[in-house]
């Protein structure tokens, strides 16, 4: 069986020893170990590790139990070898969704999809061809469908995915939610926030437009980024066409930020994520 640590805490010496000490114990072979300490002194680490003992999650707790509580640090314990739930939400534009169940179907993006929830009935084909549960929901009442959104996904996700979903979320929505909310956005984030960001790159005549996902948060387009990339554009490019190299950015962007979220090697610390590829 296949286990991933993920370790945050305040740096000290023997952190590392006290770690692999443990595994060692549990006869554990380690595959893949990652560390920084950032500038405040935070510890961050990720372990992955096999063990031939096919341990339950609840069984390996005990053995990291006074290492954390030491430490005083979080430490989380995933099985690998359990896929995670992503749900997805998706408005009309449909390349970030085919490009996500594309990447699942050859198993390069190693999650089981739920359901998807639109706003626009035009992708129950494509999820019935996948076999996956399809939900159109009506945003145009008061409270934007959230509340029959919410009892859809609550228990069926581990994290959720906004696949080009031109929906803002409330903060009771946000805050209800249990797991991680991911969003794509398409412009080079701190830049171009909010509406229509490819008008605004082709008004300032930019070099380079991008896409960037990030973490859900109250504060529009403002939670911790994970993944960016860009393609160049110039004088010659119009709107349209600024947006059509966007969409291949995008769902370019979307795709790796959910497959390294799938491998836990996504890790939050306050406005910051650190990314161990």
């Amino acid at each position: 069986m296949t286990f991933i640590i993920k370790v945050r805490c305040h740096n000290r010496p023997g952190i590392i020893h006290k770690l692999t000490e443990v595994i060692l114990k549990l006869n554990g072979d380690i595959l893949e170990f990652d560390q920084v300490t950032l500038q405040d002194q935070q510890f961050i680490c990720r372990i992955e590790f096999l063990t031939a003992t096919p341990y339950a999650h609840d069984e390996l707790r005990p053995y990291f139990s006074d290492i954390s509580q030491e430490l005083k640090a979080d430490l989380r314990i995933v099985n690998a070898d359990d896929p995670l739930r992503m749900g997805i939400l998706v408005s009309k534009q449909s390349h970030c969704l085919m490009e996500l169940l594309y990447q699942m179907s050859v198993h390069y993006l190693p999650v089981k999809v739920p359901f998807i929830i639109s706003n626009h009935p035009d992708h129950k084909e494509m999820a019935s061809y996948y076999k996956i549960p399809f939900y159109h929901i009506d945003t145009t009442v008061p409270d934007k469908g959230e509340r029959e959104i919410i009892e859809i996904i609550e228990q069926k996700s581990d994290f959720l995915v906004l696949a080009r979903y031109m929906q803002v979320l409330s903060s009771p929505f946000i805050e209800k939610y249990p797991g991680n909310i991911i969003n794509v956005h398409h412009s080079l984030l701190p830049s171009f926030k909010g509406g229509n960001p490819y008008q605004q790159a082709y008004d300032y005549g930019v070099k380079h437009i991008g896409a960037t996902s990030h973490f859900v948060t109250e504060q529009l387009d403002e939670g911790p980024i994970i993944e960016q990339d860009t393609v160049q554009i110039n004088h010659r490019h119009s709107v349209e066409s600024i947006k059509q190299s966007g969409h291949w950015i995008e769902k370019k962007v979307l795709a790796e930020t959910c497959r390294l979220y799938a491998k836990n090697r996504i890790i939050r610390s306050k406005a910051q994520t650190i990314i161990f590829k």
